[in-house]
C-alpha cells in the first residue's frame, strides 16, 4: 500500500479548488458516469465497480 500526507500539501489546497472550479467551468474536466435503469440492475452495477468494468459514478436510476 502506498501514499502520502495531506498535512504537506494544505498549503496548496485553496489554489487547487480555484484552478479546478475554472477547469470545470471551461469544461476542461468532466465527470464520467453510468446511468444503468431500473432496480434491476443494482447487481450488474455494484459488479462494475469492483471488476473495473466502469470508469467514473455508477448511477442506478428508480422510477417510482
Amino acid at each position: 500500500m502506498e501514499g502520502f500526507f495531506m498535512d504537506k500539501y494544505f498549503d496548496w489546497f485553496e489554489d487547487f479548488v480555484k484552478d479546478m472550479e475554472r477547469y470545470v467551468k471551461e469544461g476542461k474536466i468532466r465527470s464520467k458516469h453510468k446511468i444503468n435503469h431500473g432496480i434491476e440492475s443494482f447487481v450488474d452495477s455494484l459488479g462494475s465497480i469492483f471488476s473495473s468494468s466502469n470508469v467514473g459514478k455508477v448511477i442506478i436510476q428508480v422510477n417510482p
